[in-house]
C-alpha cells in the first residue's frame, strides 16, 4: 500500500472514530439534559405544589380551632358571630384551594405507581380530615365550644396523618430529584472525558 493511501486510510479512520466518539458524547449530553429537564419540569413543581398543599392544609387547620374558639361568646356577641362566619367562608375557601392543588398534583405531577400510591394516602387522609373537621365545625356552629373542643384532640391526630403524607410524598419526590441529579451529573462527567479523549486524538 502506497504511502498515500496509508496516509489516506489513517485520515479515515481518525474521521470515523471522532463522529463515533462525538456521537457517544451527544448521546451523554442528551441524557444529561432528559435529567434536567425532568428535575425543571416536574420534580421542583411537584415539591411545590405538595409544600403548597401543606400551608393551605394548615392554615385549615388554624380556621377550624379559631372557630372553636369564638363560638363559646358567639351566642352572647354579635361580633363574635361575625367571626364565626367570616372563618366558615375561610375554611371553605382553604378546602377549595386544597382540591385545586391536588387536582392539579394528581393530573400533572404523579411520575410512577409508588407516587400514586403516597398521593392516595394524602388524598384518603384529607378525605378523613375534612370529614372530621365538618362535624367539628357543625358543633361549634350551634356555640357547644365544650363539646366541640372534646373532638378537636381526635381532629389533631387525623391532621397529623395528613402532614405525614404529604412529608412522605415530599421526600419521595426529593429522593427522585437527587437520583436525576446524580444521573445528569455522571452524564456530564462521562461526556466531558469523552470530547477531552476526542480532542486528544484529534
Amino acid at each position: 500500500m502506497k504511502i498515500a493511501h496509508k496516509l489516506y486510510f489513517l485520515i479515515a479512520v481518525g474521521f470515523f472514530g471522532c463522529l463515533l466518539i462525538g456521537g457517544a458524547s451527544l448521546i451523554k449530553m442528551a441524557k444529561m439534559n432528559e435529567n434536567i429537564i425532568y428535575i425543571t419540569d416536574n420534580s421542583i413543581p411537584s415539591i411545590r405544589n405538595l409544600n403548597q398543599i401543606e400551608i393551605h392544609f394548615l392554615t385549615l387547620r388554624t380556621y377550624v380551632i379559631s372557630h372553636i374558639t369564638y363560638s363559646e361568646d358567639a351566642r352572647a356577641m354579635r361580633s363574635a358571630e361575625d367571626k364565626l362566619r367570616e372563618f366558615e367562608k375561610l375554611i371553605d375557601e382553604e378546602k377549595a384551594v386544597i382540591q385545586s392543588k391536588m387536582t392539579e398534583y394528581e393530573t400533572k405531577y404523579v411520575t410512577d405507581s409508588e407516587d400514586l400510591a403516597l398521593f392516595q394516602k394524602i388524598k384518603t387522609a384529607m378525605s378523613k380530615y375534612q370529614e372530621t373537621a365538618k362535624n367539628v365545625i357543625d358543633i361549634s356552629a350551634t356555640y357547644e365550644a365544650k363539646q366541640a373542643r372534646s373532638e378537636l384532640a381526635n381532629l389533631q391526630e387525623v391532621g397529623k396523618v395528613v402532614t405525614t403524607a404529604l412529608q412522605e410524598s415530599i421526600e419521595h419526590n426529593n429522593q427522585i430529584a437527587a437520583g436525576d441529579k446524580k444521573k445528569g451529573e455522571e452524564n456530564y462527567t462521562s461526556a466531558r472525558w469523552t470530547v477531552m479523549f476526542a480532542s486528544a486524538g484529534v
